[in-house]
């Protein structure tokens, strides 16, 4: 009996924290397509993938995380890490 408690403890326990994992993955981290303003497939020109300056554009404005201890984190683009702005701190 003591054993099937334990169980049933565990599995709380995962499906709380599961619970609390899913409700925040999409709420507040501006990273769902929600918050983004895509090009019409009709203004897309095949040229824009290979264009240097179209890619350094975009790669200049690519989301990055970067961990801090305690758990939190910093969230920047590659733009402001390349400026040297961000600081460890």
């Amino acid at each position: 009996m003591l054993g099937m408690c334990s169980m049933v403890c565990r599995l709380l326990a995962f499906l709380v924290a599961l619970l609390a994992l899913t409700s925040c993955a999409g709420t507040g981290t501006a990273l769902h397509n929600s918050t983004k303003a895509f090009t019409p497939v009709s203004e897309m020109k095949k040229s824009d993938w290979g264009d240097p300056a179209e890619l350094e554009r975009t790669w200049q404005a690519a989301r990055v995380r970067i961990p801090k201890p305690g758990g939190s984190y910093i969230s920047t683009t590659m733009e402001e890490l390349g400026s040297g702005l961000i600081t460890r701190n």
